[in-house]
């Protein structure tokens, strides 16, 4: 029983992932946060945050 649950969990898990990344917002999720930091590191807020990798970065 508890194996199985384990495995079922897997594939709900599995297919909400795949859903994002074919919308990729979990890859812009991650982006904004790297340029959050980025941006943050140089005293700045974050302007456009896309994914692939495209940051920008605002004063104050």
């Amino acid at each position: 029983m508890n194996r199985l649950t384990t495995i079922i969990l897997m594939l709900i898990v599995i297919n909400v992932i795949m859903d994002d990344i074919s919308e990729s917002k979990v890859a812009a999720g991650i982006v904004c946060k790297v340029c959050k930091i980025i941006c943050g590191m140089q005293g700045k807020k974050v302007n456009i945050c896309k994914a692939p990798i495209k940051c920008k970065c605002k004063k104050g």
